[in-house]
């Protein structure tokens, strides 16, 4: 089965989510630049910070009253997202941005945004696209891949 995702938001409200680990501290960094941009350009915003590995999946998966995520990390924190907001029931309605934050940034290097110079203006100039998104169920557990299987 597959769904498409949205990607990236224009509107003036924000929900971030950092792995503050990720790219060995530069995701951290991203979100300290990303909150202080924000905050120039008068855009609200709530932020956090993942705690433990899984984190981002299950804020994802819970995530109500927000239509605009920004998720900050790598390739794997993108895959624990992706994973949390299709088990999301609101995951039509939402619209998530990534900004790279990981080492390799594989994700972001195919929609050609591998740096936060790069990616930041595509975010807030509301530029989307969608992405498919692969549901695998094998022996009764079920993931969900966008760009690596």
């Amino acid at each position: 089965m597959m769904k498409n995702c949205k990607k990236i938001m224009k509107n003036d409200s924000y929900y971030i989510l950092c792995n503050p680990i990720s790219g060995a501290g530069k995701a951290n960094k991203i979100f300290n630049q990303l909150k202080k941009d924000l905050t120039q350009r008068f855009k609200s915003y709530q932020a956090y910070k993942s705690e433990y590995a899984g984190h981002i999946k299950e804020i994802c998966q819970d995530i109500k009253n927000h239509k605009n995520i920004i998720i900050i990390g790598g390739d794997g924190t993108f895959h624990e997202a992706i994973n949390g907001l299709m088990l999301n029931e609101n995951v039509e309605a939402l619209t998530i941005g990534f900004l790279p934050g990981g080492t390799g940034n594989s994700f972001m290097h195919d929609l050609n945004a591998p740096t936060y110079s790069k990616a930041m203006p595509k975010l807030l100039n509301g530029k989307t696209k969608k992405i498919d998104v692969l549901q695998l169920d094998l022996n009764g557990k079920r993931e969900y891949a966008f760009n690596i299987v």
